[in-house]
Parts: C-alpha cells; structure tokens; sequence
C-alpha cells in the first residue's frame, strides 16, 4: 500500500470526532509528540516506561521499553527526548529516532519528576521538575545543565513562543492553576493566564495555545493573547500532555486514566491555512484574517462591521447587510443629521478646527472654501463648527485671519473641537 494511501486512510478515521488507536500497549499514556519525518506519533507510558509508537495506519508497536517511566517527549533533530520522572532511569532520556537506541542518559541532581520538555532555537532544552517547583536548562552540544528557574509552582506542560522570546508553563498549583510566563533573557516569571481551573496539566501551541485539566477532564483553548478561552472538548479522565501536530491539524490527547489516546483533527474548510476553530472567516479564504472592527468575525464573513458599535456599519464593507453608518469612528445611534448632508452631526468637528470643506486635511483648499463662503460665492459650510477657526462667536473674517496664520506658517495653533 503506498504512503498516500495510508495517509489518506489514517487521516479519514481522524475525523472521527474522539477517534481512538489503540491496540492495548498503552499503560498510563501521559506524553505525545509527533515524527513529521517517520509519520508517526510516540506516545509514553507512565506506568511502564514503554514508549510506543503509532504509525499511520494506526498500528501501535514499542519503540522503546527502555525507561522504567516516562512523562514529556520532544523531538529536537534526530533524537526522542524523553523525561523518565521515576525509577532507576530518572532524569532526562534521549533516543535515536532511527534505530530506538538510548543516545542520553543524564539524571538531575536533587530531581523530583522531571515532567514535560521544550526546546528553544539556541540550542538549549528546557525540562519542567514538578514537583520540585523548578525548570531546568540543558545545554544540547553537550548535556550540561542548570537550574533556570528556581521557584515557580508546580510547572507541567510547558511551550516555546518564539514570537516573544518566551516559555510558557502550565502550573497546576490546586485552585490556582495558572499559565505563567517565563522570559529566555532573564528568566523573571509573570503571570500570562489565570484559567479558573484546577489541575492545568499539558500545554501545547498551534498560534494559538490548548491546555488541559484534571479537574474538569477538558481540554481548552486561549487565543494567542490570552484573553479569550474557550472549551474544545472533554469527557476524558486524565487528559495530560497533548500535542498538537500542525501539519496534519491533529491534536493528541493522551487519557491517563483510560490507557487511550484520543485523536482530534481539525480542518481547515476554505484552505487559508487556518483551521476553522481559529478562522475569523471559515467559509471564505481570508490569509490576512482582517477584522476591522475586532468582533472577532472577519472582515469577508462580517455582516456589520462597525468600528464605533453603534448597530451601523462602516461604508465600503460588501458583505454588510446594516444600514450604513453616518459617522463611523464616533458612535451616534441616532444617526442624527440635522443639515441633510449626510454626514452624522457627532462627526461634525471631531479633531482639531479648520478642516472647512471637511474632506481630510486642513490645506489650501479649506482656505478657497471659507472665502467662498464668507464673500457670498455660494459655499455651504458642512460642518460650521470646523468652519469656527478661532472657536469664538460665528464664522466671521476673523476665522479666515486664523486660518491663513495657520497656513502660512505665521504660528496659529488650531484649536479643538468641542467635546
């Protein structure tokens, strides 16, 4: 069978919602990652330390039966790094991807579970020890270590954010479960998230970030600045430390309690390279995810973009279907216009005055405007208080004394419009 065929295969049974491989070598799943380059997944057993490997037909055989437990995987070049948190081969495992054969053994001293890894792009791996409250840094030239951060609760799973120099750490601290941030220049810790769960367990990105929890046996998502979470899926007992494979849209989800793993995959309906839980716009290809007005519905998707939220939406939005807003940058729901001109009245001097034939900025042509106005040439005025240079009385002759100090550099500020 060629390897098209089997992908096509592996990835149809993937979408079926909670879709599940499993042929009994799982004990205790607590780990996955994903082998782009074998097409497999690994998958590591707590219980045993057998690591097993799930091809893409779904098949499960060992890789390794080395360890006497193993937590996080992460792949770094051609070597499985594994965290063996108990037992005789605790401490930080490394095995060829090729041949399965151990290529590191390094244990930690004073380790107390060494939990999840991530690496960073300056050759450096990062090994959460839960519950001696710290994170390691293992330099990967040549296996030395220190402890990077000495005090930070409880850490789990744990990410790399290459956009803002980064790691990002689930502590399941109990009530306080938190996801905290920790900075590679100088490893200070603040505070990136407070779910309100319980028990924060795996961590895992995709641009925007998924974690799970003991306490609610759900999985969850922020969006990438943390301001929005949302439920994906639950049901599980135990979920730990998910993977989220990026080529495939395939997020794993190791069930401790339920020696399974739980294969959830996401697609991406218009192609844009976002999958539809994270596209603004799934129905229309939008690459730029434009959202004007930050509903969080794409600008193409959006039947009323409106800026200033008033129930009116901006001009120039085609797939708008509310009546067209008067003023968009000010909100004004009456959408009042006492002179007709179709410009609302609340956006009638809303800067600085001077800009008289109201059309972008104050230049000459404001100057022709207020002339022909004041000399009875015909000009109507849209908006008089912009039209008031010197904000005094009415329009008058001394408003276009202001105005042609302003422009001709005599060192007239214009004032503001009222409030």
């Amino acid at each position: 069978m060629s390897r098209l065929v089997i992908r096509i295969a592996w990835v149809i049974s993937l979408l079926i919602p909670g879709a599940v491989r499993s042929e009994g070598l799982l004990d205790k799943p607590e780990g996955t990652t994903y082998d782009s380059v074998g097409d497999r997944w690994f998958v590591s057993n707590w219980a045993n330390g057998a690591i097993i490997q799930i091809d893409s037909q779904g098949s499960e055989t060992y890789f390794s039966t080395y360890a006497t437990s193993a937590a996080g995987m992460h792949i770094v070049g051609g070597t499985l790094y594994v965290a063996s948190p108990e037992g005789a081969t605790a401490g930080l495992l490394g095995f060829d991807l090729g041949t399965g054969g151990l290529v590191v053994n390094l244990p930690f001293a004073g380790m107390n579970i060494p939990n999840d890894l991530e690496s960073d792009t300056s050759g450096f791996l990062y090994v959460t020890d839960w519950q001696a409250n710290r994170i390691l840094k293992v330099r990967l030239s040549d296996y030395t270590y220190s402890v990077f951060v000495a005090s930070i609760p409880l850490p789990n799973g744990i990410v790399f954010d290459r956009q803002l120099n980064r790691l990002l750490v689930c502590c399941s601290d109990g009530s306080q479960a938190r996801i905290m941030a920790v900075s590679l220049a100088d490893s200070s810790v603040t505070i990136a998230a407070t779910p309100g769960l319980p028990n924060c367990d795996g961590l895992t990105v995709d641009g925007h970030y998924y974690f799970t929890s003991w306490a609610t046996g759900s999985v969850y998502q922020y969006d990438p600045l943390f301001d929005l979470r949302k439920l994906i899926s639950n049901g599980y007992s135990g979920p730990a430390s998910i993977f989220f494979d990026s080529i495939n849209n395939v997020l794993a989800i190791p069930v401790l309690n339920e020696d399974r793993v739980a294969f959830l995959s996401f697609p991406d309906s218009d192609g844009d390279g976002y999958i539809d839980i994270n596209d603004n716009c799934p129905s229309e290809p939008n690459p730029e995810q434009t959202d004007t007005d930050s509903d969080r519905i794409g600008d193409l998707c959006d039947g009323c973009t409106d800026t200033d939220l008033d129930g009116f939406g901006n001009p120039g939005f085609p797939a708008n279907t509310c009546e067209a807003d008067n003023c968009p940058n000010v909100a004004n729901s009456n959408q009042a216009d006492s002179d007709g001109d179709s410009v609302g009245d609340a956006c009638c001097c809303s800067g600085v005055r001077g800009n008289v034939n109201y059309a972008a900025i104050v230049d000459l042509a404001d100057l022709s405007a207020l002339v022909s106005y004041l000399t009875g040439g015909g000009y109507r005025l849209p908006c008089p208080n912009e039209s008031n240079v010197n904000g005094i009385g009415i329009v008058d002759l001394a408003d276009l004394s202001a105005l042609v100090s302003y422009l001709t550099g005599g060192g007239y500020v214009l004032p503001n419009c009222p409030t």
